[in-house]
C-alpha cells in the first residue's frame, strides 16, 4: 500500500531541505521510492519552493503551490490529502521537522496493522530545551547547526535524539 506524506512549508529554506532529506533515500531505511510519496504543499511562502529543489530528493517527491494561502496550514493540509496517491496519508503540518530513519517504515507496518489504523510519531525539538524556552535562552540557527554537525547529520538519523528535547505535547507517562 502506498503512503502519502504531505508536507506544508511556509517560508522556511533553510529548514525544508532538511525535512526533505530526511523523508528522502537512502536516509529512509526498509522502504523504497514505491512505497511512499511526498506532496510538499508550498502554503504561499513569499519565496516560492522551487521544483528543482524538490527533484533533488527523487521521483516519488513533488510540490504543489497554494498561490492563494491564508496563514492557516488547514486549507494545504486538505488540498495535499485531495492529490495524495496512497490510501493511507501522513501529514506534517510543520516542515521544518527531520524524521527518523524508520519512520516510513514503521509507519507503513502500523497503518496496516487495522483497516483504521492512526499512527503518530512523538514531537522533538533540537537543543536542550523547547521551543517556547530556547530562543530566549539564546538558542540560534548558528546553534542549531553545530548541533547537527556535532553528531554528523544525516549519517545516523537517529544520532538526533541525542540532541533533542521531546516536544512538551508529546510528553505523557509513557515518555516521562
Amino acid at each position: 500500500d502506498l503512503v502519502s506524506v504531505v508536507v506544508v512549508a511556509y517560508n522556511i529554506p533553510r529548514e525544508l531541505p532538511r525535512t526533505l532529506l530526511s523523508l528522502a533515500l537512502p536516509y529512509q531505511q526498509g522502504v523504497t521510492a514505491d512505497d511512499y510519496e511526498v506532496i510538499v504543499v508550498d502554503n504561499g511562502s513569499p519565496s516560492a519552493v522551487s521544483e528543482s529543489l524538490i527533484a533533488e530528493y527523487g521521483p516519488n517527491f513533488r510540490l504543489l503551490r497554494m498561490d492563494d494561502a491564508s496563514p492557516s496550514p488547514a486549507a494545504a493540509v486538505n488540498r495535499g490529502i485531495m492529490e495524495a496517491r496512497g490510501d493511507k496519508i501522513g501529514v506534517m503540518i510543520d516542515g521544518a521537522r527531520m524524521v527518523t530513519p524508520g519512520l516510513v517504515h514503521f509507519a507503513r507496518i502500523g497503518l496496516g496493522m487495522a483497516p483504521t489504523a492512526v499512527v503518530a510519531a512523538p514531537g522533538w525539538y533540537l537543543g536542550s530545551d523547547v521551543q517556547a524556552n530556547a530562543a530566549g535562552n539564546g538558542y540560534t540557527k548558528a546553534i542549531e547547526d553545530l548541533l547537527l554537525q556535532s553528531i554528523r547529520w544525516p549519517e545516523d538519523g537517529y544520532r538526533l535524539f541525542e540532541i533533542g528535547t521531546m516536544d512538551e505535547s508529546s510528553v505523557d507517562p509513557w515518555f516521562s
